[in-house]
């Protein structure tokens, strides 16, 4: 087994962790973060600490990769649920400017003649904070990510200087 499985994960006291029929669930507050866990390993919870190893003797590569995995998204599930992801998104350019239609969805007028309406994914909360400021959070660190590269993608940073849209600050990453 490798050093990392052998380190125990700590987690805050105001953290719950529940481990049932494969799922792995975190919760602090009203924020929820659910890790799923293949059949072959094993999840141990003792006072504020997680501990993986395998059920059953494992020779396969692609196994002993999926603890390592598993390892890392119950890491990121505990820093979700205590911190929480955040990305902040800058509209750079003449009249560019962004405004919330309803809470999963946003207008971006970016140059187009139109203005563009783009759908929020589920668990990503996103907030209009000045006309060119868009911050997105979740507890989810995946899913801001695709959010933002979603947003990003409408109008990409250009080398010759016309408007785009940029990560500005980037937090708990």
């Amino acid at each position: 087994m490798s050093r990392l499985a052998r380190r125990p994960i700590p987690f805050p006291n105001s953290v719950s962790c529940v481990f049932q029929k494969g799922v792995l669930s975190f919760s602090s507050g009203a924020k929820n973060e659910k890790v799923l866990i293949p059949d072959f390993i094993k999840c141990d919870i003792e006072d504020s600490n997680l501990k993986f190893s395998f059920s059953v003797e494992v020779k396969d590569k692609a196994r002993y990769s999926m603890l390592g995995t598993v390892i890392a998204h119950s890491k990121s599930a505990i820093k979700g649920v205590t911190e929480g992801y955040k990305k902040q998104l800058e509209l750079k350019g003449v009249g560019y400017k962004a405004s919330l239609i309803s809470p999963n969805r946003i207008s971006l007028s970016i140059g187009y003649s139109d203005p563009v309406e783009i759908d929020i994914i589920d668990n990503v909360c996103a907030k209009v904070e000045k006309e060119t400021l868009i911050l997105l959070e979740s507890t989810n660190a995946c899913l801001v990510g695709t959010m933002a590269a979603k947003i990003i993608k409408l109008r990409p940073p250009s080398k010759f200087k016309r408007g785009s849209i940029i990560l500005k600050k980037e937090s708990n990453q």
